[in-house]
């Protein structure tokens, strides 16, 4: 029973990783999910539309108040203003609620659904990514 609890401590031991661990395994996948986004966007925006998916990046990773959980979102970023025809805007408008409007749609517009398939296009590889930056972190 003794060597039972030295192993584990030794384990518990090997898998204390800090707030900035975590924060760097997910960093680690975000170039990956940031191309997936790009790829899948770009092929929802009509020609001109360039600004949306340029303005596209990686947020810092947060640790959930509740969840104790890490994540990091990725997408788009700033204001937009311009129309999809290139003139100017009288009013700019966030990248991001324009993506909300291409992947779900308006009344006056049909959606054309990017999230999910960047989702599932990136989850594999970004999986893999973390779980080799988190053995590497860990020796496992």
């Amino acid at each position: 029973m003794a060597s039972l609890k030295v192993e584990m401590t030794e384990f518990i031991d090997k898998l204390a990783l800090t707030d900035s661990d975590y924060s760097e395994i997910l960093e680690s996948a975000a170039p990956i999910a940031e191309d997936a986004v790009k790829k899948a966007l770009s092929q929802s925006v009509r020609s001109g539309s360039s600004e949306l998916v340029d303005s596209v990046k990686p947020y810092k990773p947060k640790r959930g108040r509740r969840s104790g959980g890490y994540s990091q979102l990725i997408g788009p970023t700033g204001m937009n203003k311009k129309n999809p025809d290139g003139s100017r805007r009288k009013k700019p408008v966030r990248n991001a609620e324009i993506a909300a409007y291409l992947n779900y749609g308006t009344k006056k517009m049909s959606a054309r659904p990017w999230l999910d398939k960047a989702a599932n296009n990136a989850k594999r590889e970004c999986a893999e990514k973390m779980q080799e930056e988190f053995n590497r972190r860990t020796k496992g």
